[in-house]
């Protein structure tokens, strides 16, 4: 049997103690309905049969690697960014019709 710890017991506090020193906030009763409701329609049921911890998945591969001498996988790349600036598209934008760039402002 296997099993992951997610707290220590010198970590685990009363539920009582877990709020203490905190603000009192006066909450405005139509954005706690609007939080509510919110809550309520991400409310999905668990399935802990389609949970997938890469986490620990890539540390067996990388002990299992070590393990038989070999190195350990390399991490998959992470996906590229497609962040586009604004205004150099819009700069660039009235070259392609064939206009002239707008001129700058001098103050």
């Amino acid at each position: 049997m296997l099993m992951t710890t997610l707290r220590n017991h010198n970590e685990v506090v009363a539920a009582s103690s877990a709020s203490e020193g905190l603000k009192k906030v006066k909450v405005v009763e139509d954005m706690a309905e609007i939080a509510s409701m919110i809550m309520d329609k991400k409310r999905i049921k668990f399935d802990p049969s389609k949970f997938e911890d890469r986490y620990e998945d890539a540390l067996a591969a990388m002990i299992e690697a070590k393990k038989k001498g070999k190195k350990p996988p390399k991490a998959a790349p992470k996906p590229k960014e497609n962040v586009v600036n604004l205004m150099d598209v819009l700069k660039k934008s009235p070259a392609k019709e064939g206009a002239a760039p707008p001129k700058k402002k001098t103050a």
